[in-house]
């Protein structure tokens, strides 16, 4: 019986969490959904423009790893109060999804798993979830042959004040099509007057995974994916990554 494969990983090495996720869409022929965190980090889309997007001499000197992951999207800053979701879903299972489909699809997901917390989120900008107005939600898709992926993050409890210090909001390259909302980041404590707990947000969002793909959830292990990942990490680490543009 096919069921919707679940991990927690503690990993929050930044880079090996990014090569992760690419070992996971590549190798996962079955749904599956990844629940993490990072130690603090900013982390750039694969397009993304180091210097239209980050603020680097404070990001140098407040000591902040940089990193670049494979899949689209705009520059994030992720830390203790930051969670993380990657699922995987084949296109075996769901066709030839693109783009719209992707987020249209998953992001219900998350939208269900942030009202059974008690928010009222919508969907902006096709990738960005926001509620009362300021965004706690970005989003990034990517494609193989074989595979759909979709990651993102909940804003819980992050430092906004050093968010907004290392990273170039709005980006200087901000699309003026753009909806505004884009650039107005909030934490979910403060949106829904309660103190949500991060185990809360984990429960919702497998518990809405699971009922958006009408499937039973299973626990699973990571060795094998996490041992090519530590093959893959060198990547993500090389500077000519990082600084490719």
């Amino acid at each position: 019986m096919l069921r919707l494969k679940v991990a927690y990983t503690s990993i929050e090495d930044p880079y090996l969490n990014l090569a992760l996720d690419e070992v996971a869409v590549r190798r996962f022929l079955e749904p599956f959904l990844r629940i993490w965190m990072n130690s603090e980090a900013v982390v750039m889309g694969v397009s993304s423009s180091l210097s239209a997007e980050v603020n680097l001499s404070e990001v140098r000197r407040e000591g902040v790893p940089l990193a670049r992951r494979f899949s689209g999207g705009g520059t994030v800053f992720h830390d203790s109060g930051n969670l993380n979701y990657s699922i995987v879903v084949p296109r075996s299972l769901v066709g030839d999804w693109g783009p719209e489909l992707l987020y249209g699809r998953l992001l219900t997901a998350v939208l269900k798993a942030l009202m059974n917390l008690g928010a009222e989120p919508e969907v902006r900008n096709q990738t960005d979830v926001v509620v009362k107005g300021r965004k706690v939600s970005g989003n990034a898709g990517y494609f193989t042959s074989t595979s759909n992926l979709l990651h993102g993050t909940v804003l819980l409890s992050s430092n906004l004040d050093k968010m907004r210090r290392l990273l170039r909001i709005p980006p200087l390259n901000a699309k003026s099509t753009a909806d505004p909302v884009k650039y107005r980041v909030g934490n979910l404590i403060d949106l829904v007057g309660r103190r949500v707990k991060m185990e809360e947000v984990r429960v919702a969002l497998v518990s809405s995974f699971s009922e958006l793909l009408g499937l039973r959830t299973e626990e699973c292990e990571l060795d094998e994916e996490v041992a090519e990942a530590k093959k893959l990490v060198s990547k993500y680490r090389d500077p000519s990554f990082i600084f490719r543009k």
